[in-house]
C-alpha cells in the first residue's frame, strides 16, 4: 500500500474552515504538532472521532472522548 502523501506532492494547508466551522471527520488529513518535540509537526489522518472506539490486538478497546481525535 502506499502512503497518501508521498515525496513530491504539495500540500495546502487551510487553516480557516477548522476555526471557524471545526468539522473534521474521520479520514481527514491533518497537520499536528508532534507530542515528543513540540517544535516538529507531523501530517496524520484522522482514524477515529470522538464516541468511537480503537482497538489495537485483542486487548480492550479505548473509547475516545468527545471534541477528541485519533490520529
Amino acid at each position: 500500500m502506499e502512503p497518501t502523501i508521498i515525496s513530491g506532492n504539495v500540500v495546502i494547508i487551510d487553516r480557516f474552515s477548522f476555526r471557524y466551522f471545526n468539522k473534521l471527520k474521520k479520514d481527514d488529513i491533518v497537520v499536528a504538532t508532534q507530542p515528543v518535540n513540540p517544535e516538529v509537526s507531523i501530517c496524520k489522518r484522522i482514524t477515529a472521532v470522538g464516541g468511537e472506539v480503537v482497538t489495537k490486538g485483542r486487548g480492550a478497546g479505548i473509547r475516545i472522548p468527545e471534541k477528541h481525535y485519533w490520529l
